[in-house]
């Protein structure tokens, strides 16, 4: 896609660029604070979550990361912005390197598991379609 339609911005999206980590998922909250797309994103806390990119604290509890790969995807297909495609398509690789063999998920990324034993540990999916 080109043109116009390429250079399109979504706000929401933009501010799931900001939050995804750099290991390709998404936090729930950051700081114990639930991350709402919805809320102002000032330039000390985007300079803030933007440095914190090598956090461990991405996962797939309470739909983060499905979320933002779905909403990225839309957004992307609206917009034809690629950011949004590159986004989403790195959050998918994130959610297969994190798969178990058995085909169980951690709720954390491995490392990030260690560092919260009080959580469960693996969530499988479950389809009825």
């Amino acid at each position: 896609m080109g043109g116009l339609l390429a250079e399109a911005i979504d706000t929401t999206a933009e501010k799931m660029l900001v939050y995804q980590r750099s290991i390709g998922g998404w936090p729930k909250a950051v700081k114990e604070k639930k991350v709402d797309y919805k809320a102002p994103l000032s330039a000390a806390v985007k300079a803030a979550t933007l440095a914190a990119a090598n956090a461990k604290d991405a996962t797939i509890d309470n739909n983060a990361t499905t979320r933002e790969i779905e909403y990225l995807a839309k957004a992307y297909k609206a917009t034809g912005n690629p950011a949004y495609r590159q986004s989403a398509e790195k959050g998918i690789r994130y959610l297969l390197k994190m798969q178990h063999k058995n085909g169980g998920f951690p709720s954390f990324t491995p490392t990030a598991a260690a560092t919260a034993p009080r959580l469960p540990t693996t969530i499988t999916l479950w389809c009825g379609c």
